[in-house]
This record gives structure tokens, sequence and C-alpha cells, in this order.
């Protein structure tokens, strides 16, 4: 089974320390798992050096940049997105939902999205297309991550609510900013 995850990933943001943890975990349930986990984009060299402290530098494949049409084709390739969210602060949910959402979204593909409850959480599920777990909960993404590898059914199964999804299309949102501009400036 093979994972994917672009864009950005640094250490202290959108870390995939709990995902990593939920590997090692799965390697502790399947001493060889069938899983790659491809990281590519800007991704901090921190991010390497944490796979290999914690032994799963094996599973992990971590690659530079890639022009945004490679990255799209290259994600069109595999089972499953990943999606590391930040955690929120002060014991708030996180803030914002990532831009990295809304490619997945149009990509249309299932998504593992370890984020807390939130606004972000809540639209994966009502996309269709997600499996949300607490970050947090490795032993729990772990379980989930073996199920998967032997029984695909579940994410065969994530169909795309295509009424919801297109509110994120880009031209409707930009309408909708278009709107609350000119709302504002006839106030």
């Amino acid at each position: 089974m093979d994972y994917r995850y672009y864009g950005v990933n640094d250490p202290v943001g959108k870390s995939p320390y709990y995902f990593f943890k939920a590997l090692q975990e799965l390697k502790k349930r399947m001493p060889n798992p069938d899983i790659e986990v491809n990281l590519w984009g800007a991704i901090d060299d921190r991010i390497q050096h944490l796979a290999e402290k914690m032994g799963i530098d094996d599973l992990v494949k971590i690659t530079g940049k890639l022009p945004r049409n490679e990255s799209f084709e290259k994600l069109k390739e595999q089972d499953l997105l990943l999606l590391t969210v930040a955690r929120g602060k002060n014991g708030n949910p996180p803030f914002s939902i990532p831009g990295k959402t809304f490619d997945y979204f149009e990509l249309g593909m299932p998504i593992l999205a370890l984020v807390e409850e939130s606004q972000c959480a809540r639209a994966i599920r009502s996309s269709g297309l997600g499996i949300v777990i607490n970050p947090t909960e490795s032993d729990v993404v772990a379980v989930k991550i073996e199920a998967l590898m032997k029984d695909k059914s579940e994410i065969k199964n994530l169909v795309a609510d295509q009424e919801y999804l297109k509110r994120f299309h880009f031209s409707k949102l930009a309408e909708q900013y278009s709107q609350t501009i000119e709302d504002l400036i006839n106030e």
C-alpha cells in the first residue's frame, strides 16, 4: 500500500511525528509491513532524521520538490493520500483547513486525515473521501493502517460527494469572495 504526501512538511508545524509513531506501532504489529510512504515537496531535512531515529526509514522515502502537475500525476497513482494537520493551540481545534485538502478534494481520491476534531475534519468527512483519526492516537492509526492493508474495501467504498465538493471549486470560492467584497462596499 502506498501513502503519499506532497508539499511543505516541517518538524514544528505539520509534522508527521504522530504518523511516524503509528508506523513504529505498525512495525511492532507487522515486522515487515508492505507499505511505502513517499513524501515530497519542501520537506525539512529533520523529517528524514526523525524517520531514522524512530526506526522507520525503511518505510519512508523522501524526495525533493516537484512541479505541481507532476505531483498531481504522482498522487493519482496512490492508494491513499495522507493529510497531516497541525494541532490546535491552547486546547482549541486547528483553525484552518490546509490548502492541500482542497488539492486532494480536486483529485477526488481517498484521504487518511490525521486531524483533531475541527472544521477540517468535518469537511473531510462531508466530502465522502476521508478516514479521519485524531493524530495523537498513534495506536488507532496503526490498527487502521493494518486493517486497510489487509482489506482495501473501506478505501474503495469511499465515494466523493460531488455536490459538497463543488462548493470548494475555485470559481465558486472566487464568486463568494467577490460577493463578500461587494456586500462590504455596499454597506
